[in-house]
């Protein structure tokens, strides 16, 4: 999770980032970031 947070620090297109690291669902991705963090992905580029 923390190479995700990283990729989307840099690209930010969740389905991308999501689809790189072997997730088929860029929402089940969403979710279990969420669920790591205790934030949603689009609270890192703020």
């Amino acid at each position: 999770m923390e190479h995700a947070k990283q990729l989307i620090i840099k690209i930010y297109l969740i389905c991308n980032v999501s689809e790189e690291l072997g997730s088929k669902n860029p929402h089940h991705f969403t979710v279990a970031l969420k669920k790591t963090f205790g934030y949603l992905p689009s609270k890192l580029k703020n």
